[in-house]
């Protein structure tokens, strides 16, 4: 009973959160949703699977107890054996001494899974990255949602006010006519941005698995400063450490491969419950055995080539590996370090095409420029507006993508 109440009010509370999640949302919460990924999901199982790998290698170290049922029938020979024999036996089997192969590979067993739980660290700041990148195009649209309504908004103000103008005179039919092709341009426009703004909401939706609700349901955060393009903290990126690690490990396999060269001793013993047909009745025996490897058709010189080969692979997939991180992380600050440096000139060009269409607006009625001119300001100053405001989106993606993958929290 209180199980189904603790889990009622569990759902209860899923519900509530992800209702709320829905109406409206901030990176922080976004962020928080990382678990959600399936691809987190499928790191953390691939986890366990390396967990339960090394336990079954861990187990190879101890010993063995089997039962043996055994029939044999045998040519009499000067044997007193008769030909039929039968037997149940309970075996111990110990292995003493491979070359250490069971010790060395349960340490490439370890160093896997700390490789594993590397890249399962490195998968969630990379879906945290995605959900930074999906944060903000979806922000952009939503802006550019404000920003269209404001130019129609602008645009039919300008229909209004030329209409009553050629109804007195003062203006050209052919202004009036202009004004209300820009009106239906810009609704065309903004049936386009609300579509764009569809498809960068359903790929959030995808990464965090939460239902967004309408136009207006993301908050804008604060500027953030990353870490520096040089800090040591890069170096020690989870994906970089789990290169490094199995490398470490394919280098450690080749010995494990050549194991197989050496002679392998084991103890065995025997506790014999039934036998029938041998005059040679015992109720145990011990025995040491020692076995060379002779022959096996080349499977230990095929085993160590390929671990050769897998070795030098891991050598070119953690110098690619580090190549690639570094490009991304270069690419990444220099959208952070340049486009901070243009928000501040584009600021004031905002302001500047505001005053300047207000301006014409004034001279138009002075008869000194013409209708197309007050439009063309208008445009100008929206789409200056619109820079602006994905400068300042890339900026702060940049900015919070450098921090999630630093492995920092809002």
């Amino acid at each position: 009973m209180i199980n189904r109440l603790r889990g009622s009010l569990t759902f209860l509370f899923v519900v509530f959160v992800q209702s709320n999640l829905a109406h409206s949302l901030d990176l922080k919460s976004a962020l928080q949703r990382v678990n959600a990924n399936d691809a987190y999901l499928n790191s953390a199982q691939r986890v366990f699977l390396k967990e339960s790998q090394s336990d079954e290698i861990q187990s190879s170290l101890f010993p063995s107890l089997s039962l043996k049922g055994r029939f044999t029938r045998q040519d009499q020979g000067t044997s007193y054996s008769k030909k039929q024999q039968e037997s149940l036996t309970l075996t111990f089997l110990q292995p003493l001494y491979r070359h250490f192969k069971e010790w060395k590979a349960l340490e490439v067993a370890d160093q896997q899974l700390e490789a594993e739980q590397n890249l399962k660290e490195a998968t969630s700041r990379e879906i945290s990255q995605f959900i930074v990148v999906a944060y903000f195009e979806l922000l952009s649209s939503e802006q550019e949602i404000q920003h269209m309504e404001e130019l129609l908004l602008l645009s039919k103000e300008r229909e209004k006010d030329l209409r009553s103008r050629v109804s007195i005179g003062k203006s050209k039919k052919s202004d009036l006519l202009s004004a209300q092709a820009q009106t239906l341009n810009v609704q065309g426009q903004l049936d386009g941005v609300k579509s764009g703004r569809n498809k960068a909401a359903s790929r959030l939706e995808r990464l965090i698995q939460v239902q967004l609700g309408e136009k207006g349901s993301l908050r804008e955060p604060k500027m953030v400063v990353p870490p520096n393009f040089k800090s040591p903290l890069w170096e020690q990126y989870p994906a970089l450490k789990a290169a490094r690690i199995l490398e470490q490990a394919a280098k450690r396999q080749i010995s494990i491969s050549r194991a197989d060269y050496f002679p392998a001793l084991d103890l065995e013993g025997n506790y014999y419950l039934h036998q029938s047909g041998s005059f040679n009745q015992r109720d145990w025996d011990a025995s040491l055995v020692l076995s060379f490897p002779l022959f096996e058709g080349g499977k230990t010189v095929s085993a160590v080539q390929s671990s050769s080969i897998r070795w030098q692979q891991s050598v070119l997939d953690s110098f690619r590996v580090q190549r690639d991180f570094k490009e991304k992380i270069s690419l990444i600050y220099s959208d952070y370090q340049f486009g901070d440096e243009r928000l501040k000139l584009l600021e004031k060009a905002v302001q500047v095409n505001f005053r300047n269409y207000q301006e014409l607006q004034r001279e138009y009625r002075l008869g000194l420029v013409t209708n197309l001119d007050v439009i063309s300001a208008l445009n100008q100053y929206i789409e200056e507006k619109k820079e602006f405001t994905h400068v300042k989106n890339s900026v702060l993606s940049a900015g919070y993508q450098l921090l999630t993958l630093s492995g920092g929290t809002l």
